[in-house]
């Protein structure tokens, strides 16, 4: 190596986060992904939410009816050979006679124990009927919810990385959770969050506060574009698999109803809810 030859070290500086972009392919991807959210929360709140109120009442009203059937059924009452062989075997004694009323008294208070045991053990099992229903119909309303929310990340996240949206989104996250918060505390004290109470611009709103709530997380991981959006395709697949066991759930333990629920509608169930996380992951290998 020539001792005169000099070495040129070229260094080269990274401009910012602002030159992480996403290609336009992944744009419209993220646009689309932000539209289905939009939709989603709408269908889940909307419509479903409806059926799910629908089915949750006719659930409790199984639940009720059956409790009115609770008391046990009174013994037979003895037949006619049974009397005319307990009159044959009267006891012709005092002792005899004594023994004999204290065994019927003994059979009596075995026989209303038992009926007193399965009253309490009814009752025990229509409230917890009533329970894993509210709760399979809750669990199910925040799985969706919380889908739709994570499409909202995954779509903002794709749309631009310009580094200023990161900055002002780390004022509006908290101030959008303060904001959720204020409408919580708001609604409580005055309607308590009773569904038959709540004035009809609660919902639209909250949604909407929770939309840019997770929105700006999106904008402050607008570098993620490509990765989140696989996430999201995954997390809508999951949900929709809780779907099916939430349903499931409601229908082995909580007494739901189940002339309508069949191998179809879970299939159906299955197959609408996780079509868009099929689509992201297929999508997402070509951008």
């Amino acid at each position: 190596m020539d001792s005169g030859q000099q070495f040129v070290i070229n260094t080269i500086y990274v401009a910012g986060d602002d030159d992480v972009r996403p290609s336009g392919s992944l744009r419209a991807v993220a646009l689309i992904t932000v539209l289905v959210s939009f939709a989603w929360l709408y269908v889940t709140w909307g419509p479903m939410y409806r059926w799910t109120q629908k089915t949750l009442m006719f659930g409790e009203l199984h639940i009720a009816t059956s409790m009115t059937n609770l008391q046990a059924p009174e013994p037979a009452p003895a037949s006619t050979k049974s009397n005319d062989a307990a009159k044959s075997k009267k006891p012709k004694t005092r002792e005899e006679r004594a023994k004999m009323r204290a065994e019927n008294r003994a059979k009596r208070r075995r026989e209303q124990a038992e009926r007193k045991e399965l009253l309490a053990q009814r009752q025990q099992a229509a409230r917890d009927a009533q329970v894993v229903l509210a709760a399979a119909a809750g669990g199910w309303l925040v799985v969706a919810t919380l889908a739709g929310f994570f499409l909202t990340i995954a779509g903002c996240s794709g749309l631009s990385s310009k580094g200023w949206l990161r900055r002002v989104s780390k004022y509006v996250l908290p101030a959008s959770i303060i904001a959720c918060g204020v409408i919580g505390w708001y609604v409580q004290k005055k309607y308590s969050w009773y569904e038959t109470l709540l004035p009809p611009w609660v919902k639209p709103v909250t949604i909407g506060v929770g939309l840019v709530a997770f929105g700006s997380i999106g904008f402050m991981l607008n570098r993620h574009g490509r990765g989140m959006h696989s996430l999201a395709g995954l997390g809508v697949i999951i949900s929709a698999l809780l779907s099916m066991a939430a349903i499931w759930i409601a229908v082995r333990w909580g007494q739901m109803p189940a002339e309508q629920v069949n191998a179809m509608l879970y299939t159906k169930i299955f197959v609408v809810q996780s079509a868009y996380g099929w689509l992201l992951l297929l999508a997402i290998r070509f951008t």
